[in-house]
């Protein structure tokens, strides 16, 4: 591995001043600036086997978030960019170069306390919007609610404001930075719930449904489960040398082998 700054601080951040210009030639580094549910999962892996693949270097991953990572790679300030969302309209009209690698399913977890198995859109909604204010509510114990969230520059975010709370507000009792600290947070407290990347469960918590419907691979890649999101990479369009290769590299079989260890891909193989 090539890349010095892979050690990520509290903030998953690159603390080594301006990021390069994001224009490349066969042998200019690459940087990555975005979404912290892509940066801090496959894209360690990813990356690793590409520079073993091709020889072309990252130098800096940031991982401040998908709406960052996005501004940063039209201002060149990053070669590629990684969300966990949909692009906006307004991104969208800028043209960048992009692809989607794989596909997530947001999921909502509670502690393993909490006996509820399955809430209603509209229940999710009241949870995180904090009209919901006990458990006992929707089916579960009088035990308050308390709602964590990434904060609001993540993509994971944004996803939850619009899929979820169909544009309305989300009320958390806290925000964290790392997605992986809301799902602690909700292992430690009973009456805790998160909406975060299906592959973060971890002991102590548990996974409900949404409508009945599981956020399970099946679900996600028939289009039942109503909070799938896409994983995106892009870059400026037209893409300098190296970015183009590191994001069509991530759609190859041993790309997308990588993806699928903890979403599901977004190209099927054979």
């Amino acid at each position: 591995m090539h890349l010095a700054s892979r050690s990520l601080g509290p903030m998953a951040a690159v603390a080594l001043g301006l990021l390069p210009s994001c224009k490349t030639t066969s042998d200019t580094p690459l940087t990555y600036q975005g979404s912290s549910t892509i940066g801090l999962s496959v894209l360690p892996e990813l990356v690793s086997s590409f520079e073993k693949s091709t020889g072309i270097r990252f130098t800096t991953m940031d991982v401040e978030g998908s709406n960052k990572g996005f501004s940063a790679v039209m201002r060149g300030q990053a070669a590629i960019g990684g969300l966990s969302r949909a692009l906006a309209p307004a991104e969208k009209a800028r043209n960048p170069y992009m692809a989607i690698i794989g596909y997530d399913a947001l999921t909502i977890f509670v502690n393993d306390s909490n006996p509820v198995r399955n809430l209603t859109h509209q229940q999710a909604a009241d949870i995180f919007s904090g009209k919901i204010k006990s458990w006992s509510e929707v089916g579960g114990p009088a035990t308050p609610v308390t709602s964590f969230l990434e904060s609001a520059k993540h993509g994971t975010a944004l996803f939850v404001q619009e899929a979820v709370l169909a544009g309305g507000e989300a009320k958390p009792a806290r925000t964290f930075e790392i997605p992986s600290e809301c799902v602690h947070e909700v292992s430690l407290q009973p009456g805790g719930v998160t909406a975060e990347a299906s592959y973060l469960v971890e002991s102590h918590t548990h996974a409900v449904s949404i409508d009945g419907i599981a956020p399970d691979a099946q679900n996600v890649r028939s289009g039942k489960y109503p909070l799938a999101r896409p994983l995106i990479l892009i870059a400026k369009n037209p893409p300098d040398d190296n970015a183009k290769k590191f994001i069509d590299w991530v759609l190859t079989p041993e790309g997308q082998a990588i993806v699928k260890t903890k979403f599901v891909p977004a190209v099927l193989q054979g």
